[in-house]
C-alpha cells in the first residue's frame, strides 16, 4: 500500500509533534520537507539536515585525499630509500601500499630505475 502525500505529511507532523529523537533532529527542517512532499521533490532538498551531509562528506573527501597524498608521499621516500641502499623490505612495503602498478608508475614520475621484474610485470599485464 502506498501512502498519499497528505498520509506523508501527517506522519511527519505527527512525529514532530512527539517531539522524540524524529523532532529533535527534524523539527527546523518540517515546513521544507512538506513542501517538497506538495511539489513531489526529494524530501531532503533545501534541508539543513541535508547540508550538513554535504559538508560532512565535504570533510570526508578532504581527509581522503590528504590521507593519499601522505601515503604517496611515504611511498615516495620508501621507493628513493630503496634505490639508495637496496633496501628490499621498503620496496615490499611500497608495493603492499600501492600495487605493483602504481610502484611503477611513482618510480618513472620520480626518475628512478625501473627493474627488469618491474618491465616484466609490466609486460605480463599489458593486455589485462
Amino acid at each position: 500500500m502506498k501512502a498519499t502525500k497528505e498520509q506523508e505529511i501527517k506522519a511527519l507532523n505527527a512525529l514532530c509533534e512527539m517531539d522524540g529523537y524524529f523532532a529533535d533532529y527534524f523539527k527546523g527542517d518540517i515546513k521544507k520537507m512538506v513542501e517538497n512532499i506538495k511539489h513531489d521533490f526529494p524530501i531532503e532538498v533545501g534541508t539543513t539536515f541535508n547540508e550538513g551531509k554535504a559538508v560532512l562528506q565535504e570533510a570526508i573527501g578532504d581527509l581522503v585525499r590528504q590521507r593519499t597524498d601522505e601515503i604517496i608521499d611515504l611511498v615516495d621516500t620508501f621507493l628513493c630509500v630503496h634505490e639508495e641502499t637496496g633496501n628490499e623490505r621498503l620496496y615490499e612495503r611500497a608495493v603492499e601500499k600501492l600495487g605493483m602498478k602504481n610502484v611503477i608508475i611513482r618510480k618513472r614520475d620520480l626518475g628512478l630505475t625501473i627493474t627488469s621484474a618491474e618491465i616484466d610485470f609490466l609486460l605480463k599485464n599489458v593486455t589485462k
